[in-house]
């Protein structure tokens, strides 16, 4: 009498602790050295900031070499923006320069946005894909166009803050700022959600990204 067949146990889901201190792990990781450098230069001033960006920089793309001989490219972003843009805070101490700095900064995350999206599957593909299996081609699509929504959110920002550098004295620049930069990155997360769930619903927002059949990740090399 032949057996019957026996279906491959489901593999355990994370729990939400686990997917908590995988996303800390994450953002800790991703932007270890911005975070560091901003708590430096509130504390202690420039110089020790650039200084400890750079360490701690250093020492997360080693230890990721280590652990999966490939870094990641938004670690190595992060860390190569303090070492440009502490330089350039040391060169340029104007006041103008500092109205001027965030338009910058924008036009590099923008370009690094819509060039990875031109020449692969983009930076945020990558990154989701980086802490999970690969997606469906349908979700890689998806993410790539989210890529470059986030490159062209990029320039509309620097746009704004151009026009912030010459419209507003320092003090009323960074107070714009202040209120400008947080509410646009929870409006950008908020429109791009809203979009998600008018489009495909609840099932957009689960343990995989969007949009239509959650299936298996493809094996496709």
């Amino acid at each position: 009498m032949s057996s019957l067949p026996v279906a491959p146990p489901e593999p355990e889901k994370p729990s939400r602790g686990g997917r908590f201190a995988s996303s800390l792990r994450w953002v800790l990781e991703s932007f270890g050295p911005l975070l560091v450098f901003w708590t430096f230069e509130h504390r202690w001033g420039l110089v020790p900031a650039i200084v400890s960006g750079v360490v701690v920089g250093v020492g997360l793309v080693t230890f990721q070499w280590i652990r999966e001989k490939s870094p990641s490219k938004l670690t190595v972003i992060n860390a190569v923006s303090v070492v440009v843009f502490g330089a350039l805070d040391l060169t340029f101490r104007s006041a103008f320069f500092v109205k001027l700095e965030p338009v910058l900064g924008n036009l590099v995350w923008a370009g690094i946005f819509l060039t990875s999206a031109a020449t692969g599957p983009g930076l945020i593909t990558e990154m989701v894909e980086r802490t999970s299996a690969r997606m469906k081609d349908s979700v890689r699509s998806y993410m790539r166009g989210v890529t470059v929504a986030w490159g062209l959110f990029m320039i509309a920002r620097a746009a704004v803050y151009l026009w912030m550098a010459f419209a507003l004295t320092v003090d009323q620049a960074l107070a714009a700022r202040g209120v400008l930069g947080p509410a646009s990155f929870v409006g950008m997360f908020a429109l791009e959600m809203a979009f998600r769930y008018l489009r495909w619903g609840k099932k957009a927002f689960g343990s995989a990204p969007p949009p239509e059949a959650m299936a298996a990740p493809s094996l496709e090399p």
